[in-house]
């Protein structure tokens, strides 16, 4: 790989720490719907509905990356760098399920959005021969933030609105 810049470090870094965020608001619905779901008294099929609905909120992910386009990457990464953990967050807020699944179908697809853009950035930002160090060193911060969703579900478990502990 070719040695990275001070400039090139600060952007990767950045770009690792959005990564981070990014997964942990991708993987800490799938991780607590269950857990909600006993709390608000919902079924297995109510599981599976929300489960969907969440999903669907990828056709945002879209709009977002023809906006990036339009205004700047830059802008549109920092806007939903903080969105995207902030409305997942506001989970833990909710007073009925179908408003925690309403939260968590804007927040993730913010969150997916982030990962695509960063991606996108790592790309074009990186030098030639360091791509692929730079994309292992996002994997790795991906994998770091999906692990503290799943490595933070004992709270999860510590009673009943214990799951809000995670959000």
């Amino acid at each position: 790989p070719d040695r990275l810049d001070p400039r090139g470090l600060m952007v990767l870094g950045l770009l690792a720490a959005a990564s981070m965020s990014s997964a942990f608001v991708n993987t800490l619905f799938t991780q607590t719907v269950n857990f909600a779901a006993d709390d608000f008294g919902v079924g297995d099929s109510g599981i599976g509905i929300a489960g969907a609905v969440v999903r669907v909120g990828i056709v945002f992910v879209l709009p977002i990356a023809v906006l990036a386009d339009r205004i700047g990457r830059r802008t549109v990464i920092v806007a939903v760098g903080f969105a995207a953990p902030l409305i997942a967050a506001a989970g833990a807020l909710a007073p009925t399920f179908p408003i925690l699944v309403a939260t968590q179908t804007i927040g993730r697809p913010l969150g997916l959005a982030l990962d695509f853009l960063v991606a996108v950035v790592a790309a074009e930002e990186m030098p030639r021969n360091s791509r692929a160090y730079a994309i292992s060193v996002l994997a790795m911060a991906s994998g770091l933030g999906g692990g503290i969703a799943v490595a933070s579900l004992p709270l999860a478990d510590l009673g009943t609105g214990g799951w809000r502990l995670v959000y």
